[in-house]
């Protein structure tokens, strides 16, 4: 029991968190319309009316910025609702869907970032992995064991 009220706890602060960086850089990304995070900046080398950079890929890379950072909130409020729901009465199918909501989203996010070398939100993405491995890990038994719903 003690292992769950820790997970849970665990768990909502991914979801938490994620909401709380998603939300507000999504808001700013989305307010600047022709302007690269700083991330983005430094992986292409400065801003893009520095080094030449075509408007066609600025305004894309400014899109898909935005795309993962609302992505970010939405499976961070998922996470933070399954988490004091149904997460936290160890009902079995909440621990597959906050794996693949936490731990899915995070390791996809690393492989598709990681190769080219796009590693600006690494110091928020692997410690919220590694949490979440925890959360997920600490309560295995109590939801997989013989006899668990």
């Amino acid at each position: 029991m003690h292992s769950l009220n820790l997970s849970w706890k665990l768990m909502l602060f991914v979801g938490v968190v994620a909401m709380v960086i998603g939300l507000p850089l999504y808001v700013f990304d989305f307010l600047a319309v022709s302007s690269i995070d700083p991330g983005g900046a430094q992986y292409i080398g400065g801003q893009p009316g520095a080094v030449g950079a075509d408007p066609r890929i600025v305004r894309w890379m400014v899109h898909e910025n935005k795309e993962a950072l609302f992505s970010l909130f939405v499976i961070g409020f998922a996470a933070s609702a399954i988490s004091v729901t149904a997460f936290r009465r160890a009902e079995r199918w909440s621990w597959f869907t906050l794996a693949v909501l936490t731990v899915g989203y995070l390791l996809s996010y690393i492989a598709i970032h990681a190769p080219i070398g796009y590693l600006s939100y690494f110091p928020i993405v692997v410690p919220l992995l590694l949490v979440s491995m925890v959360g997920l890990a600490l309560p295995f038994r109590r939801f997989f064991s013989q006899g668990a719903a």
